[in-house]
């Protein structure tokens, strides 16, 4: 299970120290099947500023969530990988992170995992690992916006430590699969809540449209 290390690095950058962005890297051989499969300044309205593309990392974070649940790492498996950039508006961010594997049923293995009672409690442990507070997540219907695509989606709240003064980050993420493929939408605001709906059913419909084509 990747891109999890992602979503807990952004999210204490967002809480702990008020820095949200990615790095650059390489590109991998098979990416003209997942290249278009990203999220765009252009999917939601207003003006966004864009950081460096996320890097396709083989993070410790990743390989806890996979053991949580009980489910195989796939790095082998991994033929391609996007990542968006980092889009950031105030103290809203959100990024996708696209992946290709050799088979479906690597990505049907992510699914069973995703779905299992611990989800939710594998996720807090990862939060709560950096050092974030009074962790709270819960399972959501995925947006409407998924049409007919797989996936799970998954919102909630986490503190800063004690001894920060940041504000409170909400937390939202998607996970979309079609065939081999597999993409991931995290997104964190500081924001009030209110400037944050609406911000992933747009996402989810971008990312939709896009993981269907590339799918066939």
């Amino acid at each position: 299970m990747r891109g999890f290390g992602w979503l807990v690095g952004l999210t204490f950058a967002c809480v702990v120290i008020a820095a949200c962005s990615g790095s650059g890297g390489a590109k991998s051989a098979d990416e003209r099947l997942v290249a278009p499969v990203v999220l765009r300044a252009t999917d939601f309205p207003g003006p966004w500023s864009q950081g460096r593309a996320v890097l396709d990392t083989k993070s410790s974070a990743d390989a806890q969530f996979s053991r949580c649940l009980g489910i195989p790492n796939e790095d082998a498996d991994e033929t391609a990988f996007i990542g968006s950039p980092v889009l950031s508006q105030g103290g809203t961010h959100i990024f996708s992170s696209t992946y290709a594997y050799r088979s479906e049923a690597v990505v049907l293995s992510d699914v069973r995992g995703l779905n299992r009672s611990q989800l939710t409690r594998c996720l807090s442990d990862l939060f709560t690992g950096e050092g974030l507070t009074n962790v709270n997540l819960a399972r959501e219907p995925l947006p409407t916006t998924a049409g007919s695509l797989t996936g799970v989606h998954v919102t909630g709240y986490a503190d800063p430590p004690a001894s920060s003064d940041r504000p409170q980050a909400v937390i939202d993420f998607v996970v979309l699969t079609k065939g081999r493929i597999e993409t991931s939408i995290f997104a964190v605001t500081t924001e009030p809540r209110a400037s944050f709906q609406g911000l992933m059913y747009r996402a989810t419909a971008a990312i939709a449209e896009r993981l269907d084509q590339a799918a066939g």
